[in-house]
């Protein structure tokens, strides 16, 4: 019986170490559906109105992956006229120590209703290695002008970091902005969905966890024979 447990252990770990999906998720309401931007923070400028726009919007595209709610981000409009500025929509978190790989996947629209290209989308995450900040920038749209109402559609965005040389924790932003800087009549935007950071931990740290959990349905075997 007890030769059976120990083969166990090393199945289990590989099972885990293999599924992204046990990961630890680090972002919080990455997919938007509390109709709020809780966990979320909003910078930038603007002018002349003064606040950086950034809010849950609903979902008009029909497609049942991105649920009831997305996050539109863009220099807030009044009577249609866009303000210039930078709105960012932004969540900083800490990758823990004694991970091996970081999963970065989520959805975006950039769209224009646009005649001049004064208009700018920027998406990336920013950490710190302990060696200085880095940023990778993911997606870059310099000059927007598509002539019209136009937008390439959903994008599906996923990246793979492998940390396993890092033993320390990682502070982290993800972060997507829109820009504009002379145009202020034909708005500029960026939907945003389903944001996912996931954390894989180590081998060594599974194979503890794995132990754990064989040793507590270990510890419950042998209450029941005893009962």
């Amino acid at each position: 019986m007890k030769r059976s447990w120990l083969i166990l252990v090393p199945i289990l770990v590989v099972m885990l170490s293999t599924n992204s999906a046990f990961g630890l998720q680090l972002i919080t309401n990455g997919n938007f559906e509390t109709g709020w931007l809780a966990g979320w923070s909003i910078g930038g400028t603007t002018f002349p109105f003064g606040l950086p726009g950034a809010i849950p919007h609903f979902n008009t595209w029909g497609d049942p992956g991105l649920g009831c709610k997305v996050a539109l981000v863009a220099p807030p409009t009044i009577f249609g006229i866009q303000a210039l500025g930078t709105a960012i929509l932004y969540q900083s978190f800490v990758v823990p120590g004694a991970m091996s790989d970081v999963y970065v996947d989520f959805q975006y629209l950039p769209w224009s209703w646009d005649c001049i290209n004064y208009d700018y989308i920027r998406i990336g995450m920013q950490y710190d290695t302990g060696g200085g900040s880095a940023f990778d920038e993911y997606v870059y749209w310099g000059g927007v002008d598509w002539g019209g109402y136009e937008s390439p559609g959903w994008q599906s965005f996923s990246k793979h970091y492998d940390i396993s040389g890092i033993t320390g924790p990682i502070a982290c932003s993800i972060a997507f902005g829109v820009t504009t800087t002379e145009d202020i009549v034909f708005p500029t935007g960026l939907f945003v969905d389903n944001v996912s950071v996931e954390a894989v931990p180590e081998p060594a740290t599974l194979l503890l966890l794995g132990s754990g959990l064989l040793g507590m349905g270990a510890f419950g075997a042998v209450r029941r024979r005893k009962k």
